[in-house]
């Protein structure tokens, strides 16, 4: 039997050096996380395009610590590998995948009396709009490889249901979460077909789920509501759109 990998080893095959910069429009910068405020802001109409490039390598994964992105999904799956090396392949392969989807480029032609190498989507000709693909491993993927169990995160316990929920345990869990951003829902569904397709022997789809938030448009100095100093929030889905100021004035309650 060979030895067991080390954790850096495991990390490093599993892709988990995939990391993203912020970016400014079109371009990739280097690794200083941006405010918190640029974090967590509303997408704003007229800022973006789909030539918004974030770079999938770095000190974080992509999608971190990057600005808050118009449309997302979460997609979990079940894993099929054996063994150390079935782990490291599938890695690889996202790696290469995830590298394509997110710097853009021309769609391969193949030969037509062959299945087509893409989906079709968005054309013969990608363009990155600003995706970016974030891995997470969950609990059931140590679980089922004891060759794994020496390298289990200390913290990591399966996710447990919360008061009033109704799960359906077909719904829950898996072995790899992939979230998958970017500035329209097109590409961020491109995206998971992509990956659907082109790694079927290792992954299969558990789950998903999408959204989005609604893009805003900037407002002018003075034209934040009730709280001047604070720009208007976009609406949550069922939530409302207004909010409250703090008795002095100096916060927005519930934002």
């Amino acid at each position: 039997m060979s030895p067991s990998p080390s954790r850096r080893a495991v990390l490093g095959g599993l892709g988990l050096g995939l990391a993203a910069c912020p970016f400014s429009l079109g371009l990739a910068r280097a690794e200083t996380a941006p405010q918190a405020s640029a974090l967590t802001a509303a997408p704003q109409a007229g800022a973006s395009s789909a030539s918004d490039r974030i770079a999938p390598q770095g000190r974080f994964q992509a999608g971190i610590v990057t600005p808050r992105p118009a449309w997302g999904l979460v997609a979990a799956f079940d894993v099929i590998v054996d063994t150390p090396a079935d782990l490291e392949r599938l890695f690889r392969r996202l790696t290469d995948r995830i590298a394509f989807l997110t710097s853009g480029g021309t769609v391969p032609e193949l030969d037509p009396a062959l299945p087509p190498a893409d989906s079709g989507i968005l054309g013969p000709e990608l363009r990155p709009d600003a995706l970016t693909v974030t891995l997470a491993l969950g609990a059931s993927l140590f679980d089922a490889h004891p060759w794994l169990g020496p390298l289990r995160p200390a913290q990591l316990t399966r996710m447990t249901g919360f008061p009033n929920d109704a799960l359906n345990p077909d719904l829950c869990h898996g072995d790899l979460a992939i979230q998958i951003c970017a500035n329209t829902q097109e590409t961020i569904i491109h995206a998971l077909r992509d990956l659907i397709k082109n790694l079927p022997d290792q992954l299969v789809l558990r789950w998903k789920q999408e959204g989005n938030v609604p893009v805003i448009a900037p407002q002018a100095p003075g034209r934040g509501g009730k709280c001047p100093q604070f720009p208007r929030l976009p609406r949550r889905l069922g939530q409302s759109r207004q909010r409250r100021c703090g008795a002095d004035g100096a916060r927005p309650l519930g934002a």
